[in-house]
């Protein structure tokens, strides 16, 4: 049976849980860092996004660094398509095709593209604002410990 995945324009409260965990994917995060901590490894490498948007080859020197494995500039590009999502990667086939509009723009990229501003809050819709306000304090934990260049 294929998951039915909800398009862009439904509203956070009626995707289903394992789509959208109740802390809205940010708690949950925050949670598996402090269980990494504890168990596995007590400095994980946490990189934010808009960070490695801003500074791509300069987050991926200083990451490969801090891992002792080599850095290339071909880590810096990549070929359009999804061939490499859906034939390489271990990912369920389903996600990517029954959520293909989430996807849409990783698809077509053939780099890093410059982080996006963040929008005014009051230009959010509702259910947008509700799980911002849920997760920034974990979002906030997280950003004080990411990995920087």
């Amino acid at each position: 049976m294929t998951q039915q995945y909800p398009g862009p324009e439904t509203k956070l409260q009626n995707w289903t849980p394992h789509m959208i965990p109740a802390g809205y994917n940010f708690k949950e995060m925050y949670d598996f860092v402090e269980y990494i901590k504890t168990e596995l490894e007590p400095e994980p490498i946490i990189i934010d996004a808009d960070d490695l948007l801003a500074n791509p080859q300069g987050m991926l020197k200083a990451y490969c660094d801090a891992l002792s494995i080599p850095y290339n500039n071909s880590l810096l590009t990549w070929p359009a398509g999804d061939e490499v999502m859906l034939n390489k990667w271990y990912i369920q086939k389903e996600v990517v095709t029954g959520a293909r509009f989430a996807h849409e723009c990783t698809f077509a990229s053939t780099g890093f593209g410059k982080p996006s501003p963040i929008p005014n809050r009051d230009e959010l819709p509702e259910d947008v604002i509700e799980a911002v306000d849920a997760s920034l304090q974990y979002y906030d934990k997280l950003y004080e410990q990411r990995f920087k260049c």
